[in-house]
Parts: structure tokens; C-alpha cells; sequence
């Protein structure tokens, strides 16, 4: 489906496998005809969760395969059922190389258990992290809640 804008124009897709799906809308700069954003929205364990991929922001911006193939594994039963082991289920994850924070969120949608998530990256990502993690602020416990959640965001040169 192709829309258009004052900006320039917008290619709307939808994907759909195995659970997981994503509604992706292009925006395309007008002045060279090229992909500058795409706004993705996913279902994750039927929470949505939203990314605003840029590639302007560097190789961090993008959505890569390799997250995509992740975050469906994390809407897996299987995936579950390590997450939240019966008698030790995990409670922190520190993510390496966050990038624009995406797989961060994902695995907030799938564990909303999670106590502790440290997300980082180079300095310059940091505000793409947070940029994401604001605008799934829906799956994060409040800190009112008897089961809050700390999510931090760092620079780590990895």
C-alpha cells in the first residue's frame, strides 16, 4: 500500500508469521527517493511493542533479521517457559549492544517479570534506546507497582 505525505511518500506492509506480527510503514525521503525511517509495530506475546528504525543513526538504527528472528523466538512457548522457570525464573538481563533498544522492549512484552534490564550500547545510541523504551512505556511496571521494574540504560564499549 503506498500513501502519501507533505514529507514525502510512505510504503505500508504487514507481516505476519508464527504469531508475530509487524506492521511496518516506510518513509521514504522525498528529495532522493530513498528509505530514511520505517515505524514497526509488533505483537509480542500480544503486547504491542513499536520502533521507530532509523538507519541515519548508524548500523544501531535498523531493525536486523537476526532481532526479528530473536523477538520471535521470544513470543515462543518455549521461550516462556525459560523465562519464567517455576523455581528460578530469570530476574536481570544485561544487554549488550542494544542498538536502538528494540530487543530490550521485546523481552519486556514477553517477561514482564523481569526486575532488572541494563541496556547498552556506544553513547550515540543510548538516545535511540530510550527513545524505544519511551514509547513502550505501556510495558513497564510503575514504580507504584509491588513488582516494579528498574530499567537502565548505560554507555558500555563492548
Amino acid at each position: 500500500t503506498r500513501y502519501a505525505s507533505s514529507v514525502g511518500s510512505c510504503t505500508g506492509s504487514l507481516y505476519s508469521d508464527s504469531g508475530i506480527k509487524a506492521v511496518a510503514m516506510l518513509q521514504e525521503d522525498s528529495t532522493v527517493g530513498q528509505p530514511s525511517s520505517k515505524h514497526v509495530v509488533l505483537s509480542i506475546c500480544n503486547q504491542p511493542v513499536v520502533l521507530q528504525e532509523d538507519w541515519k543513526h548508524g548500523i544501531g538504527g535498523g531493525l536486523w533479521s537476526t532481532g526479528l528472528a530473536l523477538a520471535k523466538y521470544l513470543d515462543t512457548s518455549h521461550a516462556q517457559q525459560q523465562l519464567v522457570r517455576a523455581n528460578n525464573p530469570i530476574q536481570s538481563v544485561l544487554e549488550l549492544g542494544s542498538g536502538n533498544g528494540f530487543l530490550a522492549v521485546c523481552l519486556l512484552a514477553a517477561h514482564p517479570k523481569l526486575q532488572l534490564l541494563v541496556a547498552t550500547d556506544t553513547a550515540e545510541h543510548l538516545p535511540l534506546i530510550q527513545s524505544t523504551i519511551d514509547a513502550n512505556a505501556s510495558l513497564v511496571l510503575p514504580s507504584s507497582s509491588s513488582q516494579a521494574q528498574t530499567i537502565l540504560v548505560q554507555e558500555y564499549l563492548w
